[in-house]
């Protein structure tokens, strides 16, 4: 884990944009989404960026979006050019055809702020993301249906 640790810390200096704990976040979401999905495959760009979304409003509720901007992730593009960089450092795989422009225009950090969350009971969480413009709105209950399909390959 030391390795990791020492090539996250290399990342954020070569790219200088994003601190470690941007990249330790991803990592984060993928232990997130394997303790809370029963999901045994690759992750799509849309799939990861999603749960990132989720997973940041269940840890961090209204602090969501001060979280993601301090660590300098505005959108979900900022997101991706994280994982690639995860993916170049070969820390994260990658299948033929995965492009970071797999994360464009899904959301940007002020979703955070506009979107709604809201508890129902202990092990249920509803999460209400509206969002006019683009014509998103997610529902996730409860935390292991985060959208994945278990059936695609």
């Amino acid at each position: 884990m030391i390795d990791a640790l020492d090539t996250i810390d290399n990342l954020s200096k070569k790219y200088g944009k994003y601190p470690s704990g941007a990249y330790i976040m991803v990592f984060e979401v993928l232990d997130y989404i394997a303790l809370n999905a029963d999901v045994k495959r690759h992750l799509t760009g849309k799939e990861l960026a999603l749960s990132a979304f989720v997973f940041s409003l269940h840890q961090y509720g209204l602090m969501a979006k001060l979280v993601w901007e301090t660590m300098g992730i505005y959108s979900s593009e900022d997101l991706g050019q994280i994982v690639f960089h995860l993916v170049e450092s070969k820390l994260l795989g990658k299948q033929e055809g995965d492009k970071v422009e797999d994360f464009n225009d899904l959301f940007t950090s002020q979703d955070f702020a506009d979107s709604k969350m809201s508890l129902v009971g202990e092990r249920e969480k509803w999460v209400h993301i509206s969002d006019k413009e683009k014509g998103l709105v997610f529902q996730f209950l409860p935390p292991e249906k985060l959208g994945l399909d278990e059936s695609k390959n």
